[in-house]
């Protein structure tokens, strides 16, 4: 619950404040604009429920791809902290909890100016409709109470049984409209492929999810073993299964993050990492298929599981990132 969760955590990085949760004993996870100084200013994180860890210093040890723009996607950082810290780390909710009707209330952590110690903004999504591919529209609960002001980017939004939905990241430019966004889980995973081993999606057991990532670091470590992603998708999925997306995948990161969040099989996630098992123990090589044999990409927008291009403009009325 709520009032338990050490998690939260309060972010400093130049005149920048924001918020972010605790994923690690060593990692949290913000938005990339709150750390955007991190290469000439220090990053501290501070757990206002953990006062006696004091400010603890941090490295940004993985990006989104943020480029600097206020609609810019990719606004995603994983931070490591200096030491491990001894704090149950936030839980997940499935994907698409936010956006389950009736939609839930979502709670934001923030450190809004004036909030050193913290304070929560009650909020909710509008649609499961994403902003152009990448973000939830929120609007307040109720009429009254905490809006998201600068100091809850990087907030956790936690159902009310204090698992995560998603991140909030930018809020309202003017203070009659109490709108916000945040990122859900599938496009943060996007962005961070890694996410996706804490995240219960549907089908996929625990244990099952954890293989997965534990051999993809592996191949990761292996820089000399070479695994097409292509080919790896199409063995998991089969002749029948989803066609590649268009323009296939950039890494076997993407690959296996678009096999869990995108098809529907659950065996497929299984049969991912069998194949994987193997080309990593030189037990066999990826089977010979014809190009015939190979679904291809259909003429239509990839689905969430595939990177879009940058620089998308949202509506007007939301102002970008700023703590």
């Amino acid at each position: 619950m709520m009032r338990s969760a050490a998690w939260h955590a309060r972010i400093a990085c130049g005149n920048e404040v924001g918020a972010g949760f605790l994923i690690a004993g060593h990692r949290v996870l913000t938005c990339a604009h709150v750390v955007r100084w991190s290469d000439r200013a220090a990053v501290t994180v501070s757990f206002p429920h953990a006062r006696e860890l004091g400010e603890l210093s941090a490295t940004v040890v993985a990006h989104g791809g943020w480029a600097g723009g206020a609609t810019d996607p990719g606004d995603v950082a994983v931070l490591g902290l200096e030491r491990a810290v001894p704090l149950a780390p936030a839980g997940f909710a499935p994907p698409d909890a936010a956006c389950a009707e009736p939609y839930p209330r979502l709670i934001a952590y923030g450190f809004p100016e004036g909030y050193d110690e913290g304070t929560l903004a009650e909020y909710q999504a509008v649609s499961a409709q994403l902003i152009a591919g990448e973000w939830l529209e929120l609007v307040a609960w109720s009429g009254h109470g905490q809006p998201l002001v600068a100091g809850f980017s990087g907030a956790a939004a936690t159902l009310p049984d204090g698992t995560v939905a998603g991140m909030v990241t930018a809020a309202s430019d003017s203070p009659d409209v109490r709108k916000g966004r945040m990122l859900p889980l599938e496009v943060m995973a996007r962005h961070w492929p890694e996410l996706g081993e804490l995240v219960p999606t549907p089908g996929h057991r625990g244990d099952t999810r954890r293989r997965l990532y534990g051999l993809l670091r592996r191949a990761a470590a292996d820089a000399g073993r070479v695994c097409d992603p292509n080919r790896m998708y199409v063995d998991a999925v089969g002749a029948f299964g989803p066609p590649l997306p268009p323009g296939g995948f950039p890494s076997l990161w993407a690959a296996a993050g678009y096999v869990q969040w995108e098809v529907p099989d659950p065996e497929a996630v299984s049969r991912f990492a069998d194949r994987l098992d193997e080309l990593l123990d030189g037990r066999t090589g990826l089977r010979h298929r014809t190009p015939s044999d190979v679904p291809g990409p259909r003429d239509f927008p990839g689905p969430s599981g595939v990177r879009g291009p940058s620089g998308v403009r949202g509506p007007s009325g939301v102002r970008g990132p700023s703590g």
